[in-house]
């Protein structure tokens, strides 16, 4: 202890160099936390990443036609073909932009981490305006199972309505992301059939490949 009058004397005998010194070590610990975040963040998406999986858009983002579907089913190690389309708009304010993800019941295949029950998924194939939304969307926004939700798009319905409506049918959740994913995903026959325009495109083909280790060759 009789030291310390020495010790802190010494200190701020120079008090630049000692504030540059803390500022240093300050720096160190920051950047410490910051590049461990990001560790764990690339560890984390690794751990939930699949291999059997592909995502196909075309190159300069224009709508591909859904007929492609048997065409890549038909290339050599390809297990499983999901077409989707987005229809994105917002809901009641700009501010709440939001996306639909229209598809069937072969996108759910090839989103395993998505927990879905078997009774939610016919409910959604029976319903034509039917909804699956996550955990995330319902506690944000409080909708439950029963509700109509109407978007705003740019979209226009064949009746010029750019409205479009619909029915949650279920409460689904992301197992990587637990109620924080977003989901919200309908039917891809709604979307196409009451679309003014861009009947029979898609945006994005989801594929399995089997093996896993093909993939980088495709």
């Amino acid at each position: 202890m009789k030291f310390l009058p020495l010790l802190w004397a010494g200190l701020w005998r120079k008090p630049t160099r000692t504030a540059l010194t803390l500022l240093s070590i300050v720096v160190a610990f920051i950047l410490f936390g910051i590049l461990s975040g990001i560790d764990a963040g690339i560890a984390h998406a690794l751990q939930s990443s699949r291999l059997d999986r592909l995502f196909t858009d075309s190159r300069f983002g224009a709508p591909m036609n859904i007929s492609y579907a048997g065409q890549i089913a038909r290339v050599p190690g390809v297990a499983l073909v999901a077409p989707r389309r987005g229809l994105y708009g917002y809901y009641q304010d700009p501010k709440n932009g939001m996306g639909v993800i229209c598809t069937d019941e072969r996108f759910f295949s090839l989103r395993p981490e998505i927990i879905i029950t078997k009774a939610q998924l016919a409910a959604l194939r029976m319903t034509r305006t039917g909804a699956l939304i996550d955990v995330y969307l319902k506690n944000k926004y409080g909708w439950k199972v029963g509700d109509k939700i109407p978007l705003q798009t740019d979209t226009p319905q064949v009746d010029g309505n750019k409205t479009w409506t619909f029915d949650v049918v279920g409460i689904v959740d992301d197992a990587n992301y637990p109620g924080q994913a977003g989901w919200f995903l309908g039917n891809y026959e709604y979307l196409d059939e009451a679309s003014a325009s861009g009947k029979g495109t898609i945006d994005r083909f989801l594929v399995r490949i089997k093996p896993p280790c093909s993939s980088s060759a495709m």
